[in-house]
């Protein structure tokens, strides 16, 4: 019978009727030394509070109910004790398989969850527990006790109502102290290495800084995951070596750089808290960037934000001396469990990190989403940069660049590289020297530059004063099919992704007339002001497909009034974004790409009538330029003193010009 050997008086629990601690000893005591048992020490969840809340007396109920729940689901040979308190100890037979001792682990675990839902009790109650399997009775009954403690201490801490063998422990103390016993032989020898995670821009798919992290590459065992030595790292204060190495290492690859196009790409160094408790850390840090000639506000020092449970007020007064002298400061895991606002209100800080596990919340329906919204809006409104940990599918990234958060690092884009195999990936995914090409249409069609001319077709054309002064602007007069339009040759677009932006006011609105045409050698892209009634779009036909028809959908524009549109193509991720007015309105993504420019059409297309208004200001970038930076460009235009200005009147509230009709 489930419930244990019998006893004297003395050795019977007064409550539950099962033994007690003495009655546990005595049962040890009569079994042979060569007997092979497997233990299991039970312990209550939130019990204290069920007796704070509801009293002692609804307190041993629970406890009775407990026992009689032990006693149903253990096997009938099995040795049951309360051994104080919350406690018990079950003894279960040797000849047990693993799986049998688990399954009847999980069977109390989910009678004893249920146990605890009776009306009168609100209060979560569960059960953690810690097995230790296979253990001979010549074993003292004190270590086999402290060995389940041991587990059912870590199931607790892993999240409470499971159960941990304590020989996964063991297995991770043993490793524990291999690591600790190898750890500066590594450093020693050159095993501990800097590899280099990509930061990129989401919209652009372009580089735009790096992450330096230590890697073990051990000569047995490989390349080990940084959670099997970091953890040890820094409960030894080892970790105090190793981020200063890995800061002079980062210091040293900037001077290496200094000369390439790699001179001025920020760098994120890892800092533990621990540094943060010397005096002179902050100096320390000073005086190796000036050894190596290397730009402080190049540096992005990291710390997570955990680090701020204990001792905020002396991480501050270190991390504000390294804001002075130039370093860039971000916190790091934000929203991995701290999460604590307050930190937010110091002015030191100047980026955060949302961690991989945070993100995942926007899988979790609509509520993670808008928690995971407000608080990029939130990082936004303090002028904080965003950069998201853990991205790995485009799903996220369209949600996050959607959210206003361009900037990210994952497995989607890189893992983390080895100095030289990071460096191929910087010069494959480095923003080259942008080639834009601007139409300021000051009665001609020359750009800027003098370099390309476009070719009006139709009847006499007529130039106009532009949005701003220093810009004018073609008035097309509409017309019917293929007439009264501008061709500029295919090669103004140069690249399969590229940025388009031009200022345009309809004085007629025709359903699918084009203010911009471009014919590809396998299809073409068309920028309609008004598809139907409310809506604007940008459709790139792949005619390679019978149905590759992509419209990037937005609100249309309006009569009279003067409106910025731009549009981006990113060929490396295939996602299209349409702007207006520097504010992102639409978004697609899975376009394949349309390759070779055969034709640039300003004012039509061959399908449908031409377009009736004025054009001004086109620009076209061989480039994907950021969403940060359309909205920079349309401010500084409505900022500038001349914007707004047309037959010598400033344009009206709401930006619509006086109608030159």
């Amino acid at each position: 019978m489930a419930g244990g050997w019998k006893g004297t008086a003395s050795e019977c629990d007064y409550l539950t009727k099962l033994s007690n601690r003495g009655g546990l000893f005595r049962f040890y005591e009569s079994m042979e030394t060569a007997s092979v048992n497997h233990y299991m020490f039970l312990d209550l969840d939130n019990f204290k509070s069920v007796n704070d809340i509801y009293g002692h007396s609804t307190g041993d109920e629970l406890l009775v109910l407990v026992s009689k729940e032990l006693v149903s689901n253990a096997p009938a040979n099995a040795f049951i004790s309360r051994i104080g308190g919350d406690e018990f100890v079950i003894v279960l037979p040797g000849s047990m398989s693993r799986e049998e001792v688990e399954n009847t682990a999980s069977s109390i675990l989910h009678a004893v969850f249920h146990t605890g839902k009776r009306k009168n009790v609100i209060t979560h109650i569960s059960i953690s527990i810690g097995i230790v399997i296979h253990q001979p009775c010549s074993c003292s009954l004190d270590e086999i006790l402290n060995k389940c403690d041991t587990a059912m201490y870590r199931a607790k801490q892993s999240g409470k109502n499971q159960f941990v063998s304590y020989d996964i422990i063991e297995r991770e103390f043993l490793e524990w102290r291999k690591v600790e016993s190898e750890m500066r032989s590594a450093f020693k020898h050159k095993e501990l290495c800097v590899y280099y995670q990509p930061r990129m821009n989401m919209v652009t798919s372009e580089l735009v800084g790096a992450e330096a992290l230590i890697r073990w590459e051990h000569p047995v065992d490989g390349l080990l995951d940084p959670e099997q030595f970091l953890p040890v790292f820094e409960n030894t204060g080892f970790i105090l070596e190793v981020d200063r190495y890995v800061f002079e290492t980062v210091c040293r690859q900037k001077q290496i750089w200094s000369k390439t196009a790699l001179s001025k790409l920020p760098v994120s160094v890892n800092l533990s808290r621990l540094h943060f408790y010397q005096d002179d850390f902050a100096q320390t840090l000073i005086n190796m960037a000036n050894k190596y000639g290397t730009v402080c506000n190049e540096l992005i020092l990291e710390i997570s934000e955990s680090a701020f449970v204990k001792d905020a007020h002396q991480i501050e007064k270190n991390l504000k001396k390294l804001k002075d002298a130039g370093f860039r400061i971000s916190i790091d895991d934000f929203g991995a469990g701290y999460s604590s606002l307050n930190m937010l209100k110091n002015a030191f800080i100047d980026e955060l990190k949302l961690d991989g596990s945070f993100l995942s919340l926007s899988g979790h329906g609509e509520r993670g989403r808008i928690i995971i919204k407000n608080v990029l809006s939130m990082g936004k409104d303090l002028k904080l940069e965003l950069i998201a940990e853990g991205v790995e599918s485009q799903e996220q990234v369209l949600f996050l660049t959607g959210c206003g958060c361009e900037l990210a690092q994952g497995h989607y884009y890189c893992k983390a590289l080895p100095m030289i195999e990071f460096e191929v990936f910087a010069k494959e995914r480095m923003r080259k020297q942008e080639h834009t090409i601007t139409f300021s249409f000051c009665c001609d069609l020359k750009d800027d530059s003098g370099t390309y001319e476009g070719i009006y077709k139709g009847s006499e054309l007529e130039y106009c004063q532009g949005i701003m002064e220093g810009k004018g602007a073609i008035c097309f007069p509409g017309g019917p099919v293929n007439r009264n339009l501008v061709s500029f040759p295919g090669d103004v677009l140069r690249s399969e992704s590229y940025t388009i932006s031009l200022w345009v006011q309809p004085k007629h609105l025709e359903y699918w007339v084009s203010v911009l045409f471009m014919e590809f050698d396998n299809g073409f892209a068309s920028l309609v002001p008004s598809a139907w009634e409310g809506t604007s779009v940008y459709r790139m036909k792949d005619e390679r497909e019978v149905d590759g028809w992509y419209d990037t959908r937005c609100c249309s524009l309006q009569v009279g009034e003067w409106t910025y549109l731009t549009i981006t193509y990113d060929a490396r991720s295939e996602v299209c974004r349409y702007y207006q007015n520097g504010g992102l309105a639409g978004v697609l993504e899975h376009i394949p790409a349309l390759r070779i420019t055969k034709q640039f059409t300003l004012g039509g297309d061959r399908y449908q009538p031409s377009f009736c208004g004025r054009v001004c200001d086109l620009r076209i970038c061989d480039c994907v330029r950021s969403e940060a930076e359309i909205a920079e460009f349309y401010k500084e235009c409505i900022k500038h003193p001349g914007f707004g200005m047309a037959n010598g009147q400033k344009m009206t509230e709401g930006f619509t010009l006086h109608p030159y009709y």
